[in-house]
């Protein structure tokens, strides 16, 4: 029985014929760097399996390989998969079935990494086909079982062609079970759907594998009828290797009906073909098959010639075999277990902005610690006021028992500290999604109620500077619930556009608060900043936005309203800008400029605080904050800080 698998990333493709012409074309846009990465890896995709994969398999083998390398070089984990696959495939036409095997399963790795749906469906559906040619039977019906569950669950736009892959892939299994009645009962399903849907090519791998089935059965002109069958769609889709097989069934067919010259002319046809495509499986089949025929027709010499060849084709292929299960497997196996390993490296790489902040079940565990050590924080706090004031109402000589307590809360709101800087982005993650950019945070008291935030989605980075209601405990306390809500509108609701976020987090902020039985107005300002590329999007609620380019400073007003209840609520505004080489984007809090210090004791002011960035906006980042913070204490002097501060700064 011909061991054909069932290919998935075929399955997807639109087969027709193609001309040289449309050839020429995809293989000019392959070859020219002048076309994005992604779409010369769907057109090398296009060509393997369009023009070479059925009938030049080692072609098809030479560009998957590039391919290969290619999707690593751009960092492509879905196309990477693609090659892959490509690659399994081609090893499979050419009779290499347990070096297919291997690259099946790398496939289904880096699905499994990349979290690619099709990818894994796939994989299974290949899977479950290739230990069914190599005899695992149990591991083929896991394979298919987890095939349709994925299939059932999904019920996406390739429904119907996904359960016909499952029906086929089941019905060779029970063919090569020679379970004959469930086979021919899951090839009826799976060809009602193939005709329903007018895929012509598994439509003739159903009608080429009932007859095989007829055969089996000694139903030799029924096999004949459906050989016939699967060689009209073979040729109408031009597939050398359906047209090659169906030439060897109708030759089996007519042996077996002792029509022999008719065989002969069949089988011979088939040789002929797989010695055009350049590959060795069903060779040792055709051979014996026309020994077999002209040992009936009494031809001994051709007799002879033909067991010759069937035996020399046969001890190629266990050559082939033996060097697979032998020193070359292991070669090949440790070979591209490395070159695997780099690939997933790679790849992870460039994929670390999309998979890094996801909220995978460590991040989860910290966040759930972040959240108890604050509960935990606020009773401690609670429990040591009650205390300090029932001892302060007994007695003012309890001052020693007082101090205690007071230091005991300085402790808890120390541990606070700890706990409120483990929400803050860690300098490790500012420096990998911010390069050249600073962040100078200075709260006026151990705890802040300003923060900084950073959040990365894909290729976009977000970055805030928020001021919430009060300092110290109060204003930390509103901190933990306004990052949460930031945290929330960017990860459970998906937002990436500025002022939808700035939306959904002044919802989510007014649910907290109203749970009290109390009116809360407590909020806070920000600006946010979402950056990919060179395009930037700024919101803000009362917090502005600075660009300087070129010495001019451009400013971007905020909306002139909180995160937070508020008389007259309007959704927030969303500003885009294409920045240019050099820019400096700054967002902060209004802690900087409202601070009193000088001769006078006068505040700071806005009007100063754009001076000093343009004086010092072609320094390094690092000297900026430098010159910030010692400009900072120089104003204030002996006075007090009278609000946290939060700075950033960032340079394209």
């Amino acid at each position: 029985m011909r061991k054909i698998i069932l290919l998935f990333m075929f399955f997807y493709a639109n087969i027709s014929t193609y001309s040289q012409s449309d050839l020429d074309s995809l293989r000019i846009i392959w070859n020219s760097e002048k076309y994005p990465d992604t779409i010369r890896l769907k057109v090398v995709n296009t060509i393997i399996w369009k023009y070479y994969m059925f009938s030049y398999p080692d072609s098809a083998l030479l560009l998957a390989d590039q391919q290969y390398n290619f999707a690593i070089s751009a960092g492509d984990s879905i196309r990477l998969g693609d090659a892959l696959n490509n690659k399994a495939s081609a090893f499979y036409y050419k009779g290499f079935h347990k070096e297919a095997l291997i690259y099946f399963n790398m496939c289904l790795s880096i699905a499994n990494k990349t979290n690619d749906h099709k990818l894994i469906l796939g994989s299974y559906m290949n899977l479950s086909a290739i230990n069914c040619v190599i005899k695992n039977y149990d591991e083929a019906l896991y394979f298919n079982k987890k095939s349709f569950e994925l299939v059932q669950k999904s019920k996406n736009f390739f429904y119907d062609k996904d359960v016909l892959s499952c029906y086929y892939n089941r019905a060779s299994i029970y063919q090569k079970k020679k379970e004959f009645n469930s086979s021919i009962n899951y090839y009826n399903k799976a060809l009602s759907i193939s005709e329903e849907i007018e895929n012509l090519h598994y439509t003739s791998l159903i009608f080429g594998h009932l007859g095989e089935i007829f055969i089996e059965q000694k139903k030799h002109i029924k096999a004949l009828e459906f050989f016939n069958k699967k060689l009209i769609l073979g040729k109408k889709i031009n597939n050398q290797n359906l047209i090659a097989e169906a030439y060897h069934g109708i030759g089996i067919s007519y042996r077996n009906l002792s029509k022999f010259k008719l065989a002969v002319t069949n089988l011979n046809k088939s040789v002929a073909l797989k010695k055009e495509m350049g590959t060795i499986d069903l060779q040792d089949k055709n051979y014996f098959e026309l020994y077999s025929a002209y040992r009936s027709m009494g031809n001994t010499n051709m007799a002879l010639k033909m067991h010759e060849l069937f035996t020399l084709t046969q001890d190629s292929l266990n050559e082939k075999e033996a060097e697979l299960e032998g020193v070359k497997i292991e070669q090949i196996r440790k070979f591209n277990e490395i070159k695997y390993k780099d690939s997933i490296k790679y790849i992870s790489e460039t994929l670390l902005k999309k998979s890094e902040l996801k909220a995978n079940q460590k991040e989860l565990k910290r966040e759930k610690i972040i959240d108890i050590g604050l509960i935990i924080f606020v009773g401690l706090i609670l429990v040591f006021l009650i205390l300090l004031n029932n001892r302060f109402k007994k007695t003012k000589k309890q001052k020693g028992i007082i101090e205690e307590k007071r230091q005991e809360i300085t402790d808890s709101i120390q541990c606070a500290k700890r706990i409120q800087s483990a929400i803050l982005p860690s300098q490790k993650v500012i420096d990998k999604f911010l390069e050249d950019s600073f962040i100078l945070y200075k709260p006026k008291d151990i705890v802040a109620g300003d923060f900084y935030w950073l959040e990365a989605k894909e290729d976009r980075v977000l970055f805030a500077a928020a001021d919430c209601t009060g300092h110290g405990v109060p204003g930390a306390l509103v901190s933990v619930v306004c990052n949460n809500a930031l945290n929330r509108s960017v990860r459970e609701y998906e937002l990436t556009d500025p002022g939808k976020i700035l939306d959904k987090t002044r919802e989510i902020v007014i649910e907290e608060f109203e749970k009290s039985e109390t009116e809360v107005r407590d909020g806070m300002d920000i600006a946010i900043c979402s950056l990919i590329g060179d395009k930037l999007e700024y919101a803000g609620a009362h917090n502005p936005l600075w660009i300087i380019r070129n010495g001019v400073l451009l400013e971007t007003k905020a909306n002139k309203q909180p995160i937070g209840k508020f008389d007259n609520l309007l959704p927030f505004t969303t500003h885009s800008f294409l920045l240019e080489k050099g820019d400096t984007v700054y967002i902060f809090s209004d802690g900087y400029s409202d601070q009193f210090g000088g001769d006078k004791g006068k505040k700071f002011k806005s009007k100063a605080f754009k001076e000093l960035l343009l004086s010092i906006e072609d320094k390094p980042m690092e000297e900026q904050k430098a010159s910030i913070d010692k400009t900072f204490e120089t104003w204030k002097g002996a006075l007090e800080q009278i609000d946290d501060i939060c700075v950033i700064g960032v340079r394209v």
